[in-house]
Order: C-alpha cells, then sequence, then structure tokens
C-alpha cells in the first residue's frame, strides 16, 4: 500500500499544480479584459453539457 501511495501523492501534487496554473492563467485573461471571450466560451460549454444525455457521467 505504501508503494502505491508513493506514485499517487506526486500524480495528485502535479494535477493540483496543474489546476491552480490553470486558474491563474484564467484571471490573467480577466484582467487583461478579455471577458466577452470567456462569457462565451462558458456559455458554449454550458450548452454543450445541456445536449449531452445525463446518463454520460
Amino acid at each position: 500500500m505504501a508503494h502505491a501511495r508513493r506514485h499517487v501523492l506526486p500524480a495528485l501534487l502535479i494535477l493540483l499544480a496543474g489546476f491552480w496554473a490553470y486558474h491563474n492563467s484564467f484571471g490573467a485573461v480577466f484582467l487583461f479584459d478579455d471577458h466577452r471571450h470567456i462569457v462565451h466560451h462558458a456559455e458554449a460549454l454550458r450548452l454543450q453539457r445541456a445536449r449531452e444525455p445525463t446518463g454520460a457521467r
């Protein structure tokens, strides 16, 4: 079990680091006043999810 944990922890840290970097870049884009593009992208994602059958997830 300790062996498996040794592999899971770095993977989790990498995932968290990537998530943090993604959110930071997202915030930077907001600072550069590109709201419309982000709103459009979020709306497109929301519509795409709405179109998917609920059993997909």
